[in-house]
Parts: C-alpha cells; sequence; structure tokens
C-alpha cells in the first residue's frame, strides 16, 4: 500500500517532535510519511510544489492566525488540533493531547473510510483462520489462542476473534486496560458507520503474547444475536486497519447465522476433532450436507483442515466408515488439563513448524493435505 502523505502544522516544536518521534518509532511508520512545519515560511514554500497531500494536521491557534485557504484546499482531508474539545464550525476536530494511538488510529479509520478505493491498490489483505468443530470439548479454543501466539513469534501480527456464545477469551489474553464491554457489539449492530474509528479503543493487546484481542464481556444473548452482516462488519474493520497478518477466530459449535458468515468468509478452516464416535459421525453429516448447513458459497473440502486434537492411539477402525479424512495429528498435551490459569496454553508450541507453515501458505491443493 503506497504511504499516506500527512503534514503537522504546529508552532509548538516540542510536540512536533513527539509526533515526529512516534511516526518513527511505531508501526504506523509502514503507513504514513509525515512531514512537520513549525513555520509558515518553511510551510508555504512546500505548498508551492503542489504536494500531494492526503492529510493535513492543523493546531488551532495556526489555523486562526496564519489563514486557512492554502492547506484545505491542498490536503484531501483536514483535523484541527484542538486544546479542549470545542469543534469549529465546519472543520473536523480532534483533541491535541489525547495518547498519540488513539490519534492516529482515529484520524486514518476516518480517512480509510472516505478514500478506502483510492488506497487499496497494493493491499495485502489479512488472512482469516477459523477454529471449527461439530461438538463441544474439543480443544478448540485452546488451539485456536495456541495458534495465534505461534504466530506472534513467527514475527506475524495476529488479532484472536472469540466468537462463542460463551467468550473466553480473558482466560487466555490480558492487558492492564482491559474494561470488559458490549461496544463493539453495539457498534457492529447500531453504528457499523462509525467502528471503524472506534476500533483503537476497543482493540487491547496483551503484553506477554502480543495478540490483539477485543475485550469483550461475556453476554449471551448479544452474541446470539449477530447476524452474519454484523460480523461482516467488524471483519471489514479489522482487515481494512490494515494491522494484521492474520486473524484467528474461534467459532462456536452451535451454527449460528454470524458463524456460517465467518466459515463463508474465511480463508482457511480449521476443523477439530477427538477420538469420539459422536465427533466424527456429526462432522460426517456436516460435510455430506454442508450446502444445506453453510450454505451454497461455501465448499468446506477445498478449505478445510481437519486436525486429530488429544491423538495418543491409532484410530479404531471402525471410524473409517466415517470419510473424514484428518490431516494434522496433535498430540495428547497433559498439562492442558484442570488448568488454574491460561498461561500453559501460550507457553507450549504444539503445531510442528513444518504445519505451521502449511497453514501461513494455505496449501489448499485438492483439499487439504499436510501428511
Amino acid at each position: 500500500m503506497n504511504k499516506i502523505q500527512l503534514i503537522l502544522v504546529d508552532t509548538n516544536l516540542e510536540y512536533a517532535n513527539y509526533i515526529s518521534r512516534y511516526v518513527r518509532t511505531s508501526e504506523i511508520h509502514d503507513k504514513v510519511n509525515l512531514r512537520t512545519f513549525t513555520s509558515k515560511e518553511t510551510l508555504n514554500q512546500f505548498l508551492k510544489k503542489d504536494p500531494v497531500i492526503h492529510i493535513g494536521l492543523v493546531s488551532e491557534d495556526v489555523y486562526a492566525k496564519w489563514g486557512s485557504d492554502s492547506f484545505v484546499h491542498q490536503a484531501d482531508l483536514l483535523f484541527l488540533l484542538e486544546e479542549d474539545t470545542r469543534n469549529p464550525v465546519g472543520e473536523r476536530g480532534v483533541y491535541k493531547y489525547q495518547p498519540t494511538h488513539h490519534l492516529f488510529s482515529y484520524i486514518l479509520s476516518v480517512y480509510f473510510e472516505e478514500f478506502q478505493t483510492s488506497l487499496s491498490a497494493g493491499h495485502q489483505k489479512a488472512k482469516l483462520l477459523s477454529f471449527h468443530s461439530a461438538l463441544g470439548g474439543t480443544g478448540k479454543t485452546s488451539l485456536s489462542v495456541n495458534l495465534s501466539r505461534q504466530l506472534t513469534l513467527l514475527g506475524y501480527k495476529v488479532f484472536y476473534f472469540n466468537l462463542e456464545l460463551v467468550n473466553g477469551t480473558s482466560l487466555f489474553f490480558q492487558s492492564p486496560e482491559d474494561e470488559h464491554t458490549i461496544q463493539l457489539y453495539y457498534y457492529a449492530k447500531e453504528k457499523p458507520e462509525l467502528l471503524g474509528s472506534k476500533l483503537d479503543h476497543l482493540i487491547k493487546r496483551d503484553p506477554y503474547n502480543g495478540v490483539d484481542y477485543f475485550d469483550v464481556a461475556v453476554n449471551p444473548l448479544e452474541v446470539k444475536e449477530l447476524t452474519g452482516d454484523h460480523v461482516q462488519t467488524i471483519l471489514d474493520s479489522l482487515v481494512h486497519s490494515d494491522r494484521y497478518d492474520f486473524i484467528v477466530m474461534d467459532l462456536d459449535s452451535q451454527l449460528q447465522s454470524h458463524t456460517k458468515k465467518a466459515i463463508e468468509v474465511s480463508d482457511l478452516l480449521l476443523w477439530v476433532l477427538n477420538i469420539d464416535v459422536k465427533d466424527f459421525h456429526k462432522t460426517n453429516h456436516s460435510l455430506t450436507f454442508s450446502s444445506q448447513l453453510y450454505g451454497e458459497k461455501v465448499n468446506l473440502e477445498e478449505k478445510t483442515f481437519f486436525i486429530l486434537n488429544g491423538y495418543s492411539r491409532e484410530l479404531p477402525v471402525e471410524f473409517e466408515r466415517f470419510n473424514v479424512p484428518v490431516h494434522v495429528k496433535l498430540p495428547e498435551m497433559k498439562g492442558w488439563k484442570n488448568l488454574t490459569s491460561g498461561r500453559p496454553v501460550t507457553t507450549t508450541s504444539i503445531f510442528p513448524q513444518h504445519i505451521l507453515q502449511l497453514i501461513v501458505e494455505q496449501d489448499v491443493e485438492d483439499g487439504v493435505r499436510l501428511g
């Protein structure tokens, strides 16, 4: 993606240097090219060259003293940096002294919403990985959490998104900023056009694991009322934020409309199995009637990894009649039983490196064959 051209105009040299340092040293550096101006003379010299300016950040005192005509017409989007929360008529105002990552998250989300098409060229879409199972209790959540952590250790930027009726995110990922809320659901359902601009306030990062997540309060009814369109809105906001290489979704085993949508849009579906005749029976029928259960758009065979979790012995011969392909066999993790905290799940690497590589590359020719 081409970098966004941003100018900061402020006579406060200390503030200008602070913003410049933030852009240089944060991950925003890959998205933004920043020029700062603290004098009218250097700004005018720059503007005479008729440069491309996507976003202008201008302090309200400069806007009042230097006039607005020049940079108003040359910037695609102009924000006034306010000393307080008052908003000048006809212009966008942002509070100058809010946390810097909140400031940039807001102005970039607004820009993406208004100029998304012009920035889409060269955009590398985040890959959507979903964990699902026909029965509960297969270890799906533990595996999705573990994979999220392992991908971050490989240097990828990962978002973990739990869509179970009873959200267990807080067992595995925590942040000092956690404040359990259902605002995510409110914006997805009632104010979808604002979700992108609110994303930074809703996203938390576990400092130990390096995984981002939504700090969502447990509320089964709110999750049950999610539609496919609501989930699509949330995923679109995450993808268009251009922050992540992978979005790992932990889906409920119950087939709600939002679960079906998550499966439909996933690049890869990781289906978790146990050595349980009921599990294989339900999985077999899910494959047989996939178009009725998941919709005509979903071809499970083309994008599904079947993972046998807790493998400690050969599958009984009787299981062959179910015709469920097992692509990955993961060992039984005794340390993951009777947990008193979620830490063991994030500190043990259960996916072998060659399996991780195949998941990253999404080698799905002729179905999924991992050997």
